[in-house]
């Protein structure tokens, strides 16, 4: 479909469903983005495995601290936090300060 209605493939580029949903064929939801890219734009908000309730926190056990984490192209940014909070306001600027493409921290509309 976007070939079609868009245009032309890049190589070494995917097409990212910015409406988050795989199966859409919708050439306005749909745009060429590296790997890093998509990886970065990833909507859901939390992964199924997380136990927080927020993306990139979690607990340290080991210190009694909440972790904001964020990796960009396999390198970890850490932070420690008293609160599940102040962790997860922390994740958002790690994201926004390393993630050139986070659309949802952004507060950028998502296509539905």
């Amino acid at each position: 479909m976007y070939q079609k209605y868009v245009g032309p493939l890049i190589d070494g580029l995917m097409i990212d469903h910015m409406c988050g949903n795989r199966g859409c064929v919708n050439p306005d939801h749909l745009r060429q983005v590296s790997n890093q890219a998509n990886v970065q734009h990833f909507i859901k908000p939390v992964r199924s495995h997380n136990t927080s309730g927020y993306r990139g926190v979690h607990f340290h056990a080991a210190s009694g601290l909440w972790v904001a984490n964020v990796t960009v192209r396999g390198k970890r940014f850490l932070t420690y936090h008293k609160t599940i909070e102040e962790a997860a306001a922390a994740a958002v600027e790690l994201r926004l300060k390393h993630h050139t493409h986070n659309d949802r921290d952004r507060g950028e509309p998502l296509r539905e």
